[in-house]
């Protein structure tokens, strides 16, 4: 039972339990008195317009308190309304965030599909370009580490293992430039996802970071590694594969040697705890 109900029936019963005792006891000693009594008969209605008087204030009274029980509702009322209108807000913006982001991946995973070059006379398309890519960067190592002919297999890891920051990034710049009319635009736009779901408030952001991760095959992540390093990712995109976690699974079979990944700070490979 609400509180104004209430009040509202205990005021009812109390006003008629008090007029029924007030009429009946001043009627019941009215029948009873002596003519010359009647004087002091009449100002017994004096003390019954007291109590109606009394009534009226408690009456005011009970009004007051139900105003107040009305603004109580009221106000709660207008809470929940504006919780609900947040929440349909937030609705709304997350499916704004997902129609783009789902978007942007489309547009990336279309990029991929459409690269094509030619390597001497082989054709790659698709993701096989960019493992492509990969392949010629880790020949170009390889054959730096050939420093004379008929090396031992043992002895060309080893001067891979040993191989410079330095000459690995020359390697990468070099197949960077051969394909950059691919590889640019494929980077950038990978870039632009990171960087929505970084500036897109009251998401789950490992969830949309693993989608988009889920995007790339071994080859490309290290590609991503390089691109991390270059100029042209080193200041704006380096900060975000760390703090996402990008790197995470990387294939390190695929490495010429560790070097790149000291560059990085370790939540580039694992999670973060801060990360939602």
């Amino acid at each position: 039972m609400k509180k104004s109900d209430f009040l509202i029936g205990l005021f009812a019963a109390l006003s008629i339990f008090f007029i029924f005792l007030v009429l009946f006891s001043t009627f019941s000693l009215g029948i009873f008195i002596d003519n010359e009594d009647r004087g002091t008969f009449g100002d017994m209605f004096g003390a019954a317009n007291a109590l109606f008087t009394g009534l009226s204030f408690v009456g005011l009274i009970v009004t007051i308190l139900l105003q107040r029980e009305d603004l109580k509702e009221t106000r709660n009322e207008m809470e929940l309304t504006r919780k609900e209108f947040i929440s349909q807000n937030d609705t709304m913006k997350l499916q704004q965030f997902e129609n783009t982001f789902f978007q942007m991946l489309s547009l990336f995973n279309s990029i991929v599909n459409n690269t094509e070059f030619w390597v001497n006379t082989n054709e790659y398309k698709g993701r096989p370009a960019f493992a492509k890519v990969y392949d010629l960067i880790y020949l170009d190592a390889k054959r730096e580490a050939n420093t004379h002919f008929n090396m031992l297999e043992s002895e060309i890891k080893q001067n891979l293992e040993n191989m410079s920051l330095e000459s690995q990034m020359i390697f990468y710049e070099k197949n960077y430039n051969l394909y950059k009319e691919y590889l640019g635009h494929y980077f950038r736009t990978f870039y632009h996802i990171v960087k929505l779901i970084d500036t897109t408030p009251n998401i789950n952001k490992r969830r949309y970071i693993s989608l988009a991760r889920a995007q790339l095959s071994s080859f490309e992540i290290i590609l991503f590694l390089f691109n991390g390093l270059h100029k042209n990712g080193f200041e704006k995109f380096k900060p975000l594969i760390e703090k996402y976690t990008l790197f995470n699974n990387i294939d390190e079979e695929l490495l010429i040697n560790i070097k790149p990944l000291k560059e990085y700070l370790p939540t580039a490979f694992n999670y973060p705890e801060e990360i939602e």
